[in-house]
């Protein structure tokens, strides 16, 4: 018998919450390792937070999706972060409280 490596295919895992909202896991573990180090007085998109290089990387349904669920996230507490402008706004702005 020889020993054979499977390929692993390439995966995005998706956390999708009781709420119906939906994000990569990685994006959400990339924003959240970042956060301890954002400025207090600075305003953040999550594609700021996130980082240009891989951003994009993460298809267009990602990022909206992502940015949606990153929103719902902080308007219910489950982040260290606040709204930086009106939540209505669109680039949504964060900040860490």
């Amino acid at each position: 018998m020889t020993d054979k490596t499977i390929p692993t295919p390439d995966v995005t895992l998706i956390l999708v919450l009781p709420s119906d909202h939906e994000i990569r896991i990685d994006l959400l573990r990339i924003v959240e390792a970042r956060i301890p180090e954002l400025d207090r007085n600075t305003e953040y998109t999550l594609k700021a937070m996130a980082g240009q290089a891989f951003w994009r990387t993460v298809p267009r349904y990602d990022r909206i999706q992502g940015g949606i669920t990153f929103a719902y996230l902080v308007k219910t507490g489950q982040l260290p972060l606040e709204f930086a402008t009106c939540p209505h706004a669109v680039p949504k702005k964060y900040r860490p409280i």
